[in-house]
């Protein structure tokens, strides 16, 4: 089994930013730790009174980080999250062991993922998010597919952009623009904001772009690991009633020249161009009727292409009085046109019950086109036979021109009993697959027109053992739908030789049991959560055969199967203190956590995260002006590792951030950040990465601000 397919490292994450209380009992030192979230349950929620392990990472600590890439910059720091790649654009997320289309990644509570995913090394980027443009992160940890379907039996990342801002009264004029510069690849960054709005019209428009070069570890430059961005966004929104609103949204992002850190050598790959471009309309609307308390129906377009270069240079192979030299070069264009509606209400019955229920349809249209080129040369290795060259082009795609369409229809009941909260909830999919036939050299593949469905169901429950402690638990099945690359690819496949397709691949589905408790005291944070998820019909490469041969050419025959039962435990621990210090308020945290994966068929250990320890420090001053921020990762080595599987080694890193606002000095908003990261200028690598990690970086960004002002 792959390294990357079952592998965590929960941690927790800094809070050092005022947040908004919920509930009127609880204290204000307390108040300031509370935060809201809605993925979890599908309504907003304050994250102590959910039972399923939630996180929300605020617009504040993007801010506060001047991260150019969240996921590879705070997920590594929070339970149950770590990522998969290096670079300013690459990063793919993982919890509690599964990532690529394992996690469902949403964009405003949409999905980002689409069906022409690669499996395993491949997945949805969220870096095709523009960093300025986001709001807050909601995580929920453990599976999710009773409330978003297939891909999320790992959890779900739900990426909140900036809304428009509406003024209570009058006309609002604010905007800012920021600057960002970092020395360890020499990146610079700029973006934009404006935000024109009324008490029932609000317009934004944001823009941005960074140029990064190849960035240097501990021991030297990481070649390909560069990245250009541009982006844009548009909004509007329109409340006629204080109840109804309409917002249309516009955004677009565009990268360039995007290195694959650690490729290089036999195998290269970079992405010559990535994009992602979204459209989208909604509807809001509150207290509707009296059996009808919300109803929410948004209707989206999004465009994504990506083009995949790669280059496979051989070593000589001996052939007789010459050496054979194979250079191949590829180029590969996968564009996904997708279409979706999403329609959600929500009911309060008698008897302390709520319901939400709903519907979501969505439809992937594929393409590919693809160009390769393979260039053989003869060299003589003394005097003889002249040599020759040889080149071979080849523009078939791997993946046939295929439709993927989901619809899903869901219902979850909130049920207040006393001192009890509990949450069922069911769900039922179908998927329409079309594949077109694909001719290659090698052979054909027939059309396909398949009908799949699958059934989810969980229940959370969380008990009110006092005004400060919840107790809470949950069990869920999850499943994930095969996509359409991992049915009908086609042709030369990642694990070398040919790869063939299987139609008949059936969906991976998961149970999973969490039980916790969270703590809430005078400026004291706890959460404890253990979770037990087993994994059948697991998807992953496995020998094939092709018109009953295993080797075409030499080179084995691959196919795509359901293959072993996987089984992750995991304990995921989380300390916060907040005071008084230092004439200012004092943050302090730590964090645990514990994983343990097996394969069961095989009988051998999972390549599973070492334990990991996080803790830290954070001080703001009384007016807030200055504040700053002091973290360590302690990872363990992992020597416990299936055949095959290098070991890990353990590694300990810091980063330090300081923030001051010089509002005050120059008599308007303007805010400067500072920050080292790799403060010791460690070499090390992340569990899962591909190359050695930065090196000691200083990151300094400006942000300036003006409006806010009212005109009658």
């Amino acid at each position: 089994m792959p390294r990357h397919a079952l592998f965590s490292i929960p941690l927790f994450a800094a809070l050092a930013t005022p947040l908004a209380a919920q509930e009127a009992d609880i204290q204000p030192d307390t108040v300031l730790m509370e935060r809201i979230q809605a993925v979890a349950t599908r309504t907003e929620r304050a994250t102590f009174d959910v039972p399923v392990p939630v996180d929300v990472l605020d617009g504040d600590r993007i801010d506060r980080v001047q991260s150019d890439n969240v996921v590879a910059d705070l997920f590594p720091l929070e339970a149950g999250l770590e990522v998969e790649g290096e670079g300013p654009f690459l990063g793919l997320p993982v919890l509690r062991g599964l990532s690529g289309n394992r996690v469902l990644v949403l964009v405003d509570g949409q999905r980002l993922n689409n069906s022409r995913e690669a499996i395993n090394f491949g997945g949805v980027q969220p870096g095709l998010v523009d960093v300025s443009s986001i709001a807050s992160i909601e995580i929920v940890r453990g599976p999710a597919s009773v409330l978003y379907g297939s891909d999320a039996i790992g959890g779900i990342v739900n990426i909140v952009t900036r809304k428009p801002e509406l003024p209570a009264e009058g006309l609002s004029l604010s905007g800012s623009a920021t600057t960002r510069y970092s020395t360890v690849d020499r990146q610079r960054t700029g973006a934009i904001a404006l935000h024109v709005g009324t008490r029932a019209l609000g317009i934004a428009v944001r823009g941005s772009a960074r140029n990064a070069a190849d960035y240097s570890s501990a021991l030297g430059v990481v070649p390909h690991s560069s990245a250009e961005t541009r982006s844009g966004a548009a909004d509007l929104e329109w409340r006629p009633f204080e109840d109804h609103g309409l917002t249309l949204r516009w955004s677009t992002l565009r990268g360039e020249d995007i290195g694959v850190p650690g490729s290089g050598g036999v195998f290269t790959g970079f992405y010559p161009r990535t994009d992602r471009t979204k459209l989208s309309l909604g509807y809001e609307g509150r207290d509707l009727a009296p059996w009808l308390a919300r109803l929410d129906a948004r209707v989206y377009a999004q465009d994504q292409t990506e083009v995949f270069s790669t280059v496979l240079d051989l070593p000589p192979i001996p052939a007789g009085p010459f050496d054979l030299l194979i250079d191949t070069t590829t180029e590969r264009t996968g564009d996904v046109r997708t279409a979706g509606l999403d329609v959600q209400a929500g009911s309060p019955v008698a008897g302390g019950h709520y319901l939400t229920y709903g519907i979501d349809l969505f439809r992937d249209r594929v393409d590919e086109q693809r160009l390769e080129e393979s260039v053989h040369v003869l060299v003589p290795r003394s005097p003889g036979p002249p040599g020759s060259t040889e080149i071979e082009t080849d523009d078939t795609p791997t993946t046939p021109e295929s439709s993927y369409q989901g619809m899903g229809l869901y219902l979850q009941d909130e049920i207040s009993a006393g001192r009890w909260t509990l949450i069922p909830g069911a769900r039922l999919d179908r998927f329409d697959i079309e594949a077109e036939g694909l001719e290659r050299e090698e052979g054909a593949v027939p059309a396909e027109d398949r009908t799949e469905s699958a059934l989810s169901g969980s229940i959370a429950a969380l008990f009110r053992a006092a005004d400060w402690l919840h107790l809470t638990g949950s069990v869920s099945r999850a499943f994930r739908t095969p996509n359409v690359i991992e049915r009908f690819f086609f042709g030369p496949g990642s694990q070398g030789g040919l790869s063939v397709p299987n139609p008949d691949l059936e969906n991976e589905t998961s149970v999973n049991v969490d039980l916790g408790f969270k703590a809430r005291a005078s400026g004291m944070r706890v959460e404890a959560t253990y979770f037990h998820n087993r994994i059948d019909d697991f998807i992953t490469f496995v020998p094939g055969t092709f018109m009953g041969e295993s080797e075409i050419g030499g080179q084995p025959v691959t196919t795509v199967g359901n293959v072993g039962e996987a089984r992750i435990r995991g304990l995921e621990a989380e300390v916060e203190h907040r005071g008084a210090w230092l004439g200012g308020t004092r943050t302090a945290f730590a964090a645990f956590t514990w994983n343990d994966g097996d394969d069961l068929l095989a009988d051998e250990p999972l390549f599973v995260p070492p334990l990991k320890l996080a803790l830290g420090i954070g001080w703001s001053e009384a007016s807030g002006r200055v504040s700053g921020l002091v973290t360590g990762r302690f990872v363990d080595g992992q020597s416990e590792v299936p055949a095959g599987f290098e070991r890990t080694t353990g590694f300990a890193v810091f980063d330090l951030h300081a923030a001051a606002d010089l509002g005050a000095l120059t008599g308007r908003p303007l805010v400067l950040r500072a920050g080292v990261e790799n403060l010791l200028d460690r070499a090390y690598e992340e569990p899962y990465g591909a190359a050695l990690a930065p090196g000691r970086n200083l990151v300094l960004s400006l942000e300036a601000g003006f409006g806010d002002r009212e005109t009658r």
